[in-house]
């Protein structure tokens, strides 16, 4: 405690969000539940209750000397001297007194006991009843009498023999069940309640250690700890899927470790970097120690999907590998298997592509750490065997702990190096600023690669002894509530997330507010908003709306933070003040205290270097702090500017630039903006030069070096009837780029501009200006002004490009993929005519749903009759590329952009549509209706079908003379693999002469090796057909069939139908033809019965539970026509029949126990409903089974 700050100010920083009427419950009468009370009191609570189970307050509070005398069996002094030998007039010098009274000096020189300077403390600790010189005072029976007299002297109610039976959480308050002396029961309300043991756990003391691995170490160890879990991860049903405890960790750990050092392919030495490339999960963490303990440096990436070709995560790894010379690649087996998988697919594809990417895997060997783990849990290894292999030291402050690469440059990746020392003074750091402990309970969401997540998350609770329950980012982007719901769940304390989080919940929250959501949130004490710009709006409004959650506007902290400081800085949090903003409603994110030691925050001039003499201006944010790396691995230059910075009236100081932008007022630190060409975008920092390489390489019209990638202001871009989605913070993506010379000028090149970026990014483009050849603006050593060029766009001084005057429709199909598209614009008259009316072109929520509707029907090919508003587009099998695509679409429909998070996260379309519709009037300024506020119109592109040439048409028999060619090998090699095993089995009948052994041999195995050419013959239409042949049905729902699509869909049928007809019609009516059509792709219930082998695209095939497919019945999911071959999904409920020769055609619904009669035929506009018998069987058990169950269910809760 700072005896420099009076008390109040101390004790009203304990819980600020408690007002003086509360009723709040103390339980345990201890010195730690009497200390919060005496703090309550001064604080002015007055209806505090305390409960306390022993006859007498104070608990057990004997000195640990006198524990110590007590089981010595000595009495006096000498029960003490062995325990509190050191000498009085130290002991008196550290704890602030000079000299030894004399009253004390003679009562032990005159005994007889020795000289004053060798009197052992135990004398005044045994001996000393009074006061001396009023600066220490001792309490007999172990200062319990002070405790007690502290307790008569409260206004609160103290309740002895009282023992708290249950408590239990309600969004009103707190109801608990106490039992008297007498046994009587008792329920009583509360508001609040405290626990007294509010600090660590019982036995547990926080220990100062040098390194992460230390810390680990320890309470891996620990009696108390060793088994408590670390960490807990949830899938996305909220259910447990995986647990680490300390001991576990340490052990999964110290084997790693010991494996990497016994490696022969490849050797690791001390300081060898290995990539670590996870999924989300606790295999990360795992392998991350285990480098630590190996002493082999982990660099963390993002995991590129594995099944796509290139793209800026795979390429960033490329460059990373190559600037660290990684020697290695840590990761699990199965996304090793998925990128295998996902080169091969796109080697081998059929799929002409010109979107070729330069980025590759590095060629260094992959370890598989859970192959690692599985195999040591099946063994029974000992682990202090494993540490004195994998361990010979303890890490030293100053090693290289981990690379921590920035968000930084694609191109030019900035690799942090993060000392263990360094590590750890910042977790310390956070530690006391959170006021974290072994009882803290952590929940995050945040990417583990990311500084926010592995460093304020995953090490700050492991280094407090506390508990964290994780789930993946895309968990929370899927549902955002769920956050909220674990938080509940587990009681959670602290937990942190970037702006954007924030506005997804509460997007959610508003668009649930029918439902009654029971969130119990008044646990929490810390919830830090930072990782990009905080927004008041966005704080407001969730306090708002979870204020009936018990949360409340003191337990939010708004931070910042940067990966060069390893992760924290700052943050608002702690003084019980309100959120705080300046004069342009920037946020405070920190309070700065002159005589902090863990960091120093300086505003600077960029210009002159110097430091900021002005109250209050805006400058350059320096820090100096040990929790600052060492330097940018490989980059000395840059290291150099970057870390190592001098201010004349700051001398020996070590100065980190943040290339931040900010300001001090009154001791509050407000960021304001970036010095870097960097901008962020809904949560996502963006480098122009990144975005810019993107758009060059997206369209050969543009010419290479002349682009612009900018972020505009929201309010330019709504002044210019440009706007972005709310989650954008507040800055749009515009690009800028030169057309060649002679090239034509279409809506083409802008779409796939737009396209590209989405795909690359992740991001929006608002607008896209193609300008004419040589006029963008650059130095003169030829580099892009991007800030003259934002001038130019916010001033309307652009040399736009001319398109074309095209009076026909252009609905070009592909022959690449058979799809069609239609380019479209909105177009409308220039009125110049004030109007104070906000534009609104009139769509209600019914007309987006019904557009919402056709849309899903587009990508799904359903009926739109079939869509339901109340399904979500994602619960429809749409994946992430199609969401973008009807992000895209439902932009151009409403004028106003729409993002595809806000798809991904709508609950329903009905909701989707209810938001939409709300982004019109607010997307809308008042304002005069001129040119400058239309949107921008572009002309309307037209044409016509173009017919395929002689030339294509040869193209496509040629490779279907390729594709016979391929599925001749898939269907031959099994043959020819089944055989040699038959050959090899029994080479005796081989022999001219056969022996009756050799006979009854051979018509044993040759049913055996028929079975196996089966099976092997699914398998490989499987690995080789499905996966390079098989189209994305809900992207190219209708091809050409002078496409490479038709081809490949081709091929794969004729393979199925030739492997179905010869091999499969022998499995007719056994389980073992439901696992043919799985592997094909086709879901299959359980208890399924399938009697035919008529069934094409089985991929768009779906069979309820217990149906049952009868003799002859053919199913067909697709249909040739006009030259277009279309698809449509075929659907068979549970318990229904098809009876035999039934035909279902593309587009079938046949409903939960419905019936198709023999020889009937099926088509998608009439879909089969259950019959009235069914319907009144269903009935039947919904009240019998269904109903009773409930209730059971509902009386266990």
């Amino acid at each position: 405690m700072d005896t420099t700050i009076f008390i109040e100010d101390q004790l009203s920083k304990l819980h600020p969000c408690f007002s003086v009427q509360t009723r709040i419950a103390i339980v345990g009468a201890g010195p730690s539940g009497l200390s919060t009370a005496y703090a309550l009191a001064k604080l002015g609570y007055g209806n505090v209750t305390i409960f306390e189970k022993r006859q007498s307050v104070a608990g057990i509070t004997l000195l640990f000397l006198q524990d110590e005398a007590k089981r010595s069996g000595h009495i006096g002094i000498h029960a003490l001297s062995g325990i509190a030998s050191d000498s009085t007039l130290d002991f008196l010098k550290l704890n602030g007194l000079s000299s030894l009274p004399k009253s004390v000096a003679y009562g032990y020189t005159a005994s007889g006991y020795g000289f004053v300077q060798d009197m052992p403390y135990a004398y005044i600790q045994e001996f000393t009843r009074t006061s001396m010189a009023g600066k220490i005072r001792r309490f007999k029976e172990g200062y319990m009498s002070m405790w007690q007299k502290l307790s008569q002297s409260l206004p609160f109610e103290v309740l002895c023999n009282t023992e708290v039976l249950m408590v239990k959480r309600h969004i009103s308050g707190v109801r608990v069940t106490v039992k008297n002396a007498d046994d009587e029961q008792k329920l009583m309300k509360f508001d609040k309640i405290i626990f007294s043991e509010l600090g660590e756990l019982t036995g547990v003391e926080f220990p100062d250690l040098p390194s992460l691995d230390s810390y680990l170490s320890f309470w891996g160890t620990h009696p108390v700890t060793g088994s408590k879990t670390l960490y807990t991860w949830i899938n996305e049903e909220g259910q447990v899927v995986d647990q680490r405890t300390y001991s576990e960790l340490q052990a999964n750990a110290s084997h790693i470790a010991q494996k990497l050092l016994t490696s022969k392919k490849p050797t690791f030495k001390p300081g060898d970097r290995v990539l670590l490339v996870y999924l989300p999960g606790l295999e990360f963490i795992d392998a991350f120690i285990g480098c630590l303990k190996a002493k082999i440096i982990p660099v963390p990436v993002l995991p590129p999907d594995p099944l796509k070709r290139g793209g800026q995560a795979l390429l960033k790894i490329h460059n990373i590998s190559n600037l660290c010379n990684t020697v290695a690649i840590l990761s699990t087996s199965s996304y090793h298997r998925a990128v295998r998988t996902g080169f091969v697919m796109n080697v081998i594809s059929l799929t002409n592509s010109n979107e070729r990417s330069s980025a590759f895997w590095p060629d260094i060997p992959w370890i598989y750490t859970d192959s690692l783990i599985k195999k040591y849990r099946s063994q029974s290894w000992k682990l202090k065997d494993l540490e004195s292999e994998a361990i010979s030291s303890e890490s030293q402050p100053d090693d290289i702990c981990f690379l921590q690469f920035t968000s930084g440059s694609t191109g030019d990746p900035k690799g942090v190096m993060i000392t263990h020392g360094g590590l750890i003074h910042n977790v310390k750091t956070m530690r006391r600023k959170y006021k974290s402990t072994s009882r803290t309970i952590l929940v995050s969401w945040l990417p583990q690669y990311h500084d926010m997540g592995l460093i304020g998350g995953l090490f700050t609770a492991l280094v407090s002894g506390g508990s964290a329950i994780l789930f993946s980012p895309m968990t929370f982007i899927r549902n955002p509530l769920l956050w909220l719901q674990i938080m509940s769940d587990y009681q959670a304390t602290h937990s942190a997330a970037p702006n954007f989080a924030f506005e997804l919940v509460i997007r959610r929250l508003e668009s649930d507010k029918v439902k009654n959501h029971a969130y119990d949130l008044s646990s929490v004490v810390f919830l830090m908003v930072a990782a990009e710009p905080v927004r008041q709006k966005t704080l407001k409004k969730f306090i708002d709306i979870s204020r009936p959650f018990g949360l409340c506007q003191e337990v939010l902290a708004p931070g910042y933070g940067l990966a060069e400081n390893c992760v924290f800085v700052s943050c608002a949090f702690g003084e019980g003040k309100p959120i705080l903003i300046d004069w342009q409603g920037r946020v405070c994110c920190g309070y700065i205290n002159p005589n902090d030691s863990n960091v120093d925050i300086t505003i600077i001039d960029p210009e002159t270097l110097k430091e900021h003499e002005e109250y209050g201006k805006e400058g350059e944010i320096w820090i100096s702090s040990l929790s600052a790396g060492i330097g940018y691995w490989g980059n000395k230059d840059m290291s150099q500017k970057t870390f190592f910075n001098e201010l004349d009236n700051h001398k020996g100081k070590r100065y980190t630039r943040t290339g931040d932008l900010g300001r001090i007022i009154d001791g509050k630190l407000f960021i304001t903006g970036r010095i870097k060409d960097l901008f962020i975008v809904a949560g996502r920092n963006i480098y122009s030069a990144d975005v810019e390489k993107t758009v060059e390489s997206s369209s050969k019209a543009l010419r290479p070096g002349c682009c612009a990638v900018i972020g505009v202001p929201e309010k330019t871009l709504i002044g210019k009837g440009i706007s972005v989605p709310e989650t954008s913070d507040q800055v749009g993506l515009v690009v800028i780029a030169e057309v060649k010379e002679g090239e034509p000028v279409n809506e083409e090149i802008v779409e796939e501009i737009k396209a590209r970026v989405t795909e690359e990014h992740g991001v929006s483009v608002a607008s896209v200006k193609l300008i004419k050849p040589r006029t963008i603006s650059k130095t003169s050593s030829g580099k892009i002004r991007r800030f003259e060029c934002l001038k130019q766009f916010t001033d309307d001084a652009l040399v736009l490009a001319k398109k074309p005057n095209i009076s026909k429709k252009i609905l070009s199909r592909s022959f690449t993929t058979g799809s069609t598209i239609e380019g479209r614009r909105l177009h409308l008259p220039l009125d110049k005519s004030p109007n104070f009316q906000p534009r609104n072109d009139g769509k209600n929520v019914s007309e987006i749903i019904n557009f919402l509707k056709r849309l899903v029907a587009e990508q799904t090919g359903l009926e739109v009759e079939k869509i339901s508003a109340t399904e979500s587009l994602v619960s429809y099998g749409i994946d992430s590329i199609g969401v973008v695509t009807a992000a895209q679409k439902l932009s151009d429909y409403l004028g106003v952009p729409v993002g595809a998070v806000d798809i991904f996260t709508a609950t329903c379309i009905s909701d989707l549509a209810s938001f939409s519709g709300n982004l019109l009037p607010e997307s809308q300024p008042w304002s005069m209706t001129t040119t400058c506020y239309l949107p921008e119109v572009e002309a309307e592109f037209l044409g016509h079908d173009i017919p395929p040439s002689t030339i294509w048409k040869l193209t496509i028999w040629l490779l279907q003379l390729l594709a016979i060619t391929y599925i001749s090998f898939i269907l031959v090699f099994p043959a020819f693999v089944s055989s040699s095993m038959f050959m090899k089995l029994h080479p005796l009948i081989l022999i001219e002469e056969m022996s009756f052994t050799s006979s009854l041999i051979a018509i044993v195995l040759a049913p055996l090796a028929w079975i196996s050419y089966i099976f092997l013959t699914c398998l490989f239409l499987s690995l080789f057909g499905n996966s390079f042949l098989q189209l994305n049905y809900v992207l190219t729902p209708e091809v050409s069939i002078w496409s490479v699509d038709f081809v490949k869909w081709w091929a794969l049928s004729k393979a199925q139908e030739l492997a179905a007809k010869f091999l499969a019609v022998y499995l007719r009516g056994t389980a073992f033809l439901n696992y043919w059509y799985r592997m094909q792709g086709a879901r299959v219930g359980s208890s399924v019965i399938i009697d035919t082998v008529d069934i094409t695209d089985p991929f768009l095939v779906s069979f309820g539970e217990a149906a049952v497919i009868a003799e002859g019945v053919m199913i067909q999911s697709h249909e040739v026509k006009n030259g277009v071959l279309s698809f449509h999904s075929v659907q068979v409920g549970r318990n229904s029949t098809i009876g035999p020769y039934a035909i279902l055609q593309k587009g079938s619904v046949v409903g939960d126990g419905a019936e198709v009669r023999p020889l009937q035929k099926v088509e998608g506009v009439n879909p089969i409903i259950r019959s009235e018998k069914a319907s009144k069987l269903c009935k039947v058990y919904s009240t019998s089974v269904l109903f009773p169950l409930l209730f059971w269910m509902l009386s266990k809760n």
